[in-house]
């Protein structure tokens, strides 16, 4: 996974990670992700939610 981020973070290369086949996430630099703010969920979003499942 350290290679991963690595990679999404100093290369700027998005990795797609699957379960059984089929994509469920995405690794991106958090520089790309906020870039174009219109796609998808608010990152504030995604971020409260992590947070409240670790209570």
């Amino acid at each position: 996974m350290a290679e991963v981020v690595e990679r999404a973070d100093h290369d700027d290369v998005p990795t797609v990670i699957t379960r059984r086949g089929e994509e469920v996430t995405a690794v991106v630099s958090i520089d790309e992700r906020m870039a174009d703010p219109a796609h998808g969920i608010p990152i504030e979003d995604i971020t409260r939610e992590t947070l409240a499942r670790s209570e």
